[in-house]
């Protein structure tokens, strides 16, 4: 069951380029902040000046670091999320 949350983490719902990248971000970020998080990443890839000036970046951000933050919480033993 384990990849079954990785694979949900992974795939981002339908949306332009700019949100999937958002969405990928937002769940690599969610790695760090989750407790339990294993991946190693230790910074942010949250990309500050796409948030201000790109609305589906920013909302594919918000998005994909809630489900995967949720998904860490449900399987603290992930090793992978994101891209």
């Amino acid at each position: 069951m384990l990849w079954l949350a990785v694979a949900a983490c992974n795939q981002a719902p339908p949306g332009t380029p700019n949100f999937q990248d958002g969405y990928h971000a937002g769940c690599d970020d969610a790695a760090v902040d989750a407790p339990g998080s294993q991946t190693g990443q230790t910074t942010w890839m949250r990309d500050e000046a796409r948030v201000a000036a790109q609305p589906d970046y920013k909302e594919g951000w918000l998005q994909g670091y809630t489900a995967c933050y949720r998904k860490w919480l449900d399987h603290p033993s992930m090793s992978n999320t994101g891209t």
